[in-house]
């Protein structure tokens, strides 16, 4: 019984001084000032921009990219809005020269 009465003393101790933080926090910016983000943003190249489902009905795309679907190909858009659809199929393959 000591030991969770202690623990829950702990917690509460823990809770109430992390409130104190952020409120001297709050006092050192001043009211109105912007925080800064302490986290970077994650690079609009990398970052996924929506989820889609695994239905393959290909589409494809000015950029020669087959996309499995209209979604992953409207989430492409999303980072490069010069994409446009082509063709509601596989792109076809260049035809190579011969040499």
């Amino acid at each position: 019984m000591k030991l969770i009465t202690i623990g829950t003393v702990t917690v509460l101790l823990l809770v109430v001084a992390a409130g104190v933080r952020c409120q001297q926090d709050d006092k050192e910016m001043g009211k109105g000032s912007k925080k800064m983000l302490t986290k970077p943003m994650p690079d609009s190249t990398t970052a996924k921009p929506c989820s889609c489902t695994r239905t393959y009905a290909p589409v494809c795309a000015n950029n020669g990219v087959t996309y499995n679907n209209q979604c992953a190909f409207l989430c492409a858009k999303k980072l490069n809005r010069s994409l446009k659809v082509t063709r509601v199929d596989r792109c076809k393959k260049p035809v190579e020269a011969e040499a």
